[in-house]
């Protein structure tokens, strides 16, 4: 111990008389680890952290998988599940939802889930406070019941214990709190939105549906089962209910995930692309700081001679240059744990919603263990092959030398072996980078079908209970769309039940009256959406042909709909679709009047969905229930729409005064928010290639310059007699761009190798898109040509006599 203490004061003392080494040293460490350990931080929350739940491995998601996809599930087909399957003790049906929560003040929107009883047993959770749902409680006519989560607790009663018991008013309806849940408790997995949560208490009518698909799954499984066994059993009891019921059921399985797997599967990939980027970045300053004591090492060939002289054996040589590694890396590692708590608070603010489980990530003790693991690997990685090149110096030669001429050809090796690796890599990282800018340029490019300038949009749930039938559509969404147009600055507004780019809405199958029947393993579907007012001119979605909706579509006038121009080609080809009519089944019939240009609903990386548009003064809640609860408004302006709101705000209260706003943003917003993920993917991987680049700038700046000092005396000869400047100039830089060339080809080879791997995350673009890594070797042999120049220029200007002199 004494040893190494004595070895750790020497390195201190020895890395002080070099404090520009040093902190060179100290900072590529510190951002190689910092990175790392950012995503590993992040990795660990999201994808290592088990749920917070009682033995979350045995709990499971399931699907019904349709002829083309799977989603949403009946709830006719749950009941027959929990029946028939053996393979789970608990089987829970939930929906995700909003209600307005009525009271003091302005009304306000909270996030809830709906779920049948046994939620919570199924989950094996307590509450904070009170009690769970018990038996009954999701029964038709059971008394309202709701359990808040500890935030809404906590910001509605401000932590008062009193609250239990206590009554609120949701949609007009009175409902009694019976509990809090503690704010590790999140459900749905996954994301921390919900406020509270509700018994699902469906009525016959609705229990006995096949055709709505609006319904979440989850089961823990029962003792002894697996997911592929219970993939089986499911299998079988829906291969059952299709012979049961051949028209609703025709084509339809189940599909089974666990549920951490359904919760992070779909982040998985590009989490561990950044953490191979972040690990790649160490490896490069691992190799940047390993050229460093290379070259430190040469020039201290003599120190360390004279310290063998004196009777300093291999070993201890050795020993003392790793410690002295190890130093550098503790101090990396320390400098490197601020830039990580800053990297995961800058992440997770940046990622928001988009990040699954971002409340569980956090730095804390396993990610310190990481620290202390990569600072041991950096301090092997840098430090032994200089300490044992240093160690096999010959003592005799050396001090014979004087020292710092004495070069070993084997260390030149090594330097360029290092150099060419920093490129190797720095090149893959950037051409990673590269492929998500062309990807984002094109996904920005896109052509939406909609205009975006100076267009406002908002929600407003508006409740079953205070709202039935049609009156939904005559009693607020018509008159609040009436009194915002007549807004002074208004040009026009409209209403649509899922606005592109956000939502999805619902969507169903259907048939076309006159034509042969689609094939089960290929249905005519179609997503559905409910609109009102000026909504195609406020978004300037051109009318194709026919007419739009007018007046006269109303109630009891037969259902007409438009269609989009993306419907119009999958279905009817060269067929005019003016007049012909779409069979929903259950004798509802939809003549089509006109087409519409079709717009991007599921977002700037897929083409458009076929759509058919309901006026909503036609639309019944019993047809098609959830297209009118909620809607999505779009406002387009004369004058910027944001001074718009207050006025708007005033006229959606004149007619319901307990209809909050939420979700307001411009439309040019709701399409940069459709590119999050890729903004944040891109920035993330940018950053890391902006990093690397620079290592690989400073290490090939390093890597000259040292040469040129090592050569000044054979230049100074070389320019004695009678060499030019310029030719000086031109062997420098051809031998540094000859290192360069080799590390291109490497990463050219590795690039062609490994940039599949974001294959997934790009669109528009091949993974070896030839243009991209043209730009890409242009810029990293630039930024090299210029780290190169500046030590080439120094030695075209070396002073022969000088030279010659000091040598």
């Amino acid at each position: 111990m004494d040893t190494l203490a004595q070895d750790v004061r020497f390195a201190l003392r020895t890395l002080r008389k070099n404090p520009g080494f040093t902190i060179i040293a100290v900072l590529a460490l510190a951002l190689g680890v910092g990175a790392s350990a950012a995503i590993y931080s992040v990795i660990d929350g999201v994808l290592l952290r088990t749920l917070a739940y009682r033995d979350p491995a045995r709990l499971v998601r399931i699907y019904e998988i349709f002829p083309n996809g799977y989603g949403s599930v009946a709830a006719a087909n749950f009941d027959d599940w929990r029946a028939q399957s053996r393979s789970f003790s608990d089987l829970v049906l939930y929906s995700n939802g909003n209600e307005n929560l009525q009271g003091a003040g302005e009304a306000v929107r909270l996030r809830t889930v709906t779920a049948s009883a046994n939620l919570f047993n199924a989950l094996g959770v307590e509450p904070l406070r009170g009690r769970t749902f018990a038996a009954g409680d999701d029964e038709p006519g059971a008394p309202p019941v709701v359990i808040l989560s500890e935030g809404f607790w906590r910001r509605r009663f401000a932590g008062d214990p009193a609250a239990v018991g206590q009554t609120i008013t949701l949609d007009g309806r009175a409902s009694t709190v019976i509990g809090v849940m503690p704010s590790r408790f999140r459900f749905p997995a996954g994301t921390d939105a919900t406020d509270l949560w509700s018994p699902l208490a469906l009525s016959p009518a609705e229990r006995a549906s096949r055709g709505s698909h609006l319904y979440g799954v989850i089961a823990r499984l029962a003792p002894g089962a697996t997911v592929e066994s219970a993939r089986r059993d499911l299998a079988g009891v829906a291969s059952r209910l299709e012979k049961q019921y051949p028209d609703e059921q025709a084509g339809r399985s189940v599909r089974l995930v666990s549920l951490s797997d359904d919760v992070v599967g779909y982040v998985r990939p590009v989490l561990l692309v950044l953490f191979g980027a972040a690990v790649l970045v160490l490896l490069i300053a691992c190799l940047n700081v390993a050229n460093l004591l290379l070259a430190r090492s040469t020039d201290r060939n003599r120190e360390l001679a004279v310290r063998c002289a004196l009777g300093a054996g291999r070993a201890r040589l050795v020993r003392q240059m790793i410690t002295e590694s190890l130093v550098l890396a503790v101090g990396g590692a320390a400098i490197g744990a601020l830039i990580a708590q800053w990297g995961v608070q800058a992440f997770v603010t940046l990622a928001g919603s988009t990040l699954p489980r971002s409340a569980d990530v956090r730095f804390d003790g396993g990610v310190f263990a990481f620290l202390v693991a990569a600072a041991a690997l950096m301090a092997l990685g840098v430090g032994i092959a200089p300490a044992l090149r240093a160690s096999r110096a010959d003592v005799k030669s050396t001090l014979n030398a004087g020292g710092s001429r004495a070069v070993a050809r084997g260390g030149d090796r090594s330097r360029d072996a290092l150099i060419v690796s920093e490129i190797a890599l720095a090149l893959l990282l950037v051409a990673g980078a590269g492929l998500l800018v062309r990807t984002f340029v094109h996904l920005r490019s896109a052509d939406t079908g909609m205009r975006a300038d100076n267009v406002l949009t908002f929600r407003v749930s508006v409740p079953a209970e205070r709202y039935p039938d049609t009156a939904i559509a005559t009693r607020f969404y018509a008159p609040a769309l009436e009194r915002i147009q007549a807004l002074p600055g208004v040009s026009h507004a409209g209403a649509i039940s899922a606005l592109p780019l956000s939502q999805w809405g619902i969507n169903g199958d259907f048939s076309i009256e006159g034509h042969p029947p689609a094939p089960a393993s290929s249905p005519y579907r179609a997503e559905w959406r409910a609109v009102g007012g000026e909504y195609f001119t406020a978004l300037g979605i051109p009318l194709l042909r026919g007419r739009n909706f007018t007046e006269a579509d109303k109630p009891g006038s037969g259902f007409n709909v438009l269609v989009n121009q993306a419907l119009v080609t999958n279905f009817f080809h060269d067929e005019d679709p003016i007049g012909q009519r779409l069979n929903l089944g259950d004798a509802v019939m939809l003549t089509i009047v006109g087409v519409v240009g079709s717009v991007r609903q599921a977002g700037l990386e897929r083409g458009p969905l076929p759509e058919v548009y309901f006026s909503m003064r036609q639309i019944e809640r019993t047809m098609i229930a959830p297209l009118m609860g909620e809607m999505s408004f779009v406002v387009a302006g004369k004058v910027p729409v944001n001074t718009l709101l207050p006025a708007i705000r005033g006229a959606i209260h004149s007619v319901d005064e307990n209809q909050p706003l939420f979700a307001v943003r411009t439309m040019e917003g709701v399409i940069s928010d459709s590119l999050a993920d890729q903004r944040l993917y891109l920035g993330l991987l940018a950053s890391f290639a902006g990093i690397a680049l620079a290592l690989a700038a400073a290490g090939i700046y390093g890597v000259m310059s040292y040469l040129v000092t090592q050569r000044t005396r054979e230049i100074g000869i070389r320019m004695a007699l009678g060499a030019e400047p310029g030719a000086v100039m031109r062997m420098v830089i051809g031998q540094g761009m000859g290192r360069v060339a080799i590390g291109v080809a490497a990463g050219l080879a590795a690039a062609f190798a490994s940039t599949r791997v974001l294959a997934g995350l790009l669109h528009g673009v091949t993974p070896t898109d030839p243009g991209t890594l043209a730009a890409v070797v242009a810029i990293l042999a630039g930024i090299a040509m210029l780290a190169i120049y500046i030590p080439a220029r120094r030695a075209m200007r070396v002073d022969p006599n000088i030279s010659l002199r000091t040598e």
